[in-house]
């Protein structure tokens, strides 16, 4: 769970310490189940807000969380007004929901989870040459265009 204190233990405890790989943020259910939304083609079973990759997927899920709990905070759940935006090494993620301040009231930030998977292609000291975290994330993006006939909705 994204606003789990111990997010960044259970993802370590799972998958040892910095490691490249690629995420995806989800949106659950009341029962903290994954949240079926509609896409153009068919219904996502498993809610997938925004799908990414980095060579530490530890510090870019920092990013991510940082961006998305800051942009909650600076939305008024009741007038929507934006207040002052103050992460200036903000995720992408963080700025659309700025942007679209519908989305915190949709997707209520306990209610958003992340999941990981190590890129097992590449030793670490080779990550950052290697990049083929990057290569599975397009594969992904791919993938879930070609089935649903859209991006997710917090990619560009």
């Amino acid at each position: 769970m994204l606003a789990d204190d111990g997010m960044f233990d259970a993802i370590s405890s799972d998958h040892g310490g910095p490691f490249p790989g690629v995420y995806q943020l989800h949106a659950l259910d009341e029962h903290r189940d994954f949240l079926r939304l509609s896409r153009l083609l068919s219904e996502d079973p498993l809610g997938v807000l925004y799908i990414g990759a980095a060579a530490n997927i530890l510090y870019r899920v920092s990013q991510l969380k940082k961006s998305v709990s800051a942009a909650y905070r600076t939305v008024d759940p009741k007038t929507y007004a934006h207040l002052e935006y103050s992460d200036v090494r903000a995720h992408q993620t963080g700025k659309k929901i700025v942007n679209i301040p519908r989305l915190a009231e949709r997707f209520p930030f306990e209610r958003l989870c992340v999941t990981v998977k190590r890129n097992e292609g590449a030793k670490e000291e080779e990550v950052v040459v290697d990049a083929s975290h990057f290569k599975l994330e397009d594969q992904l993006l791919q993938t879930y265009a070609a089935e649903y006939g859209e991006r997710p909705p917090l990619n560009d």
